[in-house]
């Protein structure tokens, strides 16, 4: 059995055996080319990116990235879509990952909210799941409970919400608390706040499968309304 270590952006750096003891190291430059060691171990590189040992390009699902020259090889299928640079990676390779070689938010060019508002479908943002909800937590500087939940997020873009929209969909963990939630029994579970409480978690499930049914903006706003209105209370305040 072996275990990986990676860096901050998801690259594995490190791989260590069941004994604990170091089987694997790499250390790569600002591109991805490796410095010390190689990628024959774990061929794994950016996130998204399988690296092909015997070329040295790695595989980004849409196109083939090239770590000796941090660009892409070929355009970037949604054309112009994407930006004004059909081959560049992210800006920032330290902080902005492209998991699909397609539109990365982050760059200069392409905020989250623009890709999100022009540019991402129901399918990129199903395929990029993990990368959309940590944006989506970081609105209004984070720690919101986010009324649309964030791992419905495909949900969100069919029904046409905006940024801005989901943006106002959002309230303070802090302040909040559920009440009068049940498990899926029908029975009672304690009150609690935001964070570790059974009820949030039942709360959670139930209304993501109630606007999972919703056919309109209009339907799942009287869905979210509705849920939050019944179970939802600014705490010290009832």
């Amino acid at each position: 059995m072996r275990y990986s270590a990676q860096r901050h952006w998801g690259t594995p750096s490190h791989a260590y055996d069941s004994s604990g003891s170091l089987v694997w190291e790499r250390e790569l430059d600002v591109y991805g080319s490796p410095r010390k060691g190689n990628h024959d171990f774990v061929p794994f590189l950016y996130q998204g990116q399988y690296v092909d040992v015997e070329t040295g390009l790695a595989y980004n699902r849409f196109r083939y990235y090239d770590p000796q020259i941090g660009n892409f090889i070929s355009q970037d299928p949604i054309g112009l879509q994407g930006r004004i640079a059909l081959y560049r990676y992210v800006l920032d390779s330290n902080s902005w990952i492209d998991p699909l070689g397609l539109t990365p938010w982050g760059d200069m060019r392409t905020t989250f909210r623009d890709w999100w508002d022009n540019h991402a479908t129901e399918d990129l943002i199903k395929s990029n799941k993990s990368s959309v909800q940590a944006a989506l937590r970081g609105m209004n500087g984070g720690k919101n409970h986010e009324m649309f939940p964030v791992s419905v997020a495909a949900k969100a873009k069919e029904l046409g919400f905006s940024l801005d929209e989901l943006e106002k969909l959002t309230i303070k963990i802090a302040d909040i608390e559920f009440v009068n939630v049940t498990n899926r029994h029908g029975l009672p579970v304690p009150d609690g706040p935001h964070h570790g409480s059974s009820a949030v978690r039942h709360f959670h499930n139930k209304l993501i499968d109630a606007l999972k049914g919703a056919n309109t903006k209009a339907e799942a706003l009287a869905i979210i309304q509705q849920h939050h209105d019944n179970h939802m209370r600014m705490r010290n305040n009832h």
